[in-house]
């Protein structure tokens, strides 16, 4: 099966994750749900995140990666350039076997 993937510009990528939602061209707006927010690591002056999010109109899964600053100078443009793809992804249950 091969994963959806939606091309998003920048603009559409930080709506996408302040806002779980972007405006297409035709400025139909495609709307999200939050089901994660993850923490992936640090570098020097930025934090690497990803977001899993729902997309309501048909209940499936993708994953969105972004930047932080952890400085306060540093805003979404400096962090986040250039355009991305959100990349469909599919829930998976796991079990964890813990001992006490």
């Amino acid at each position: 099966m091969e994963k959806e993937k939606i091309n998003l510009t920048n603009k559409q990528w930080q709506d996408l994750v302040y806002e779980d939602c972007y405006a297409e061209e035709n400025n139909n707006i495609i709307e999200f749900e939050e089901v994660q927010c993850n923490y992936d690591g640090s570098r020097r002056h930025t934090e690497d995140h990803h977001k899993i999010l729902k997309r309501k109109s048909d209940g499936l899964f993708f994953r969105i990666d972004y930047e932080t600053s952890v400085k306060d100078e540093m805003g979404w443009s400096e962090c986040n350039y250039g355009n991305t793809t959100a990349i469909q992804v599919f829930p998976e249950t796991v079990t964890i076997t813990e001992f006490k």
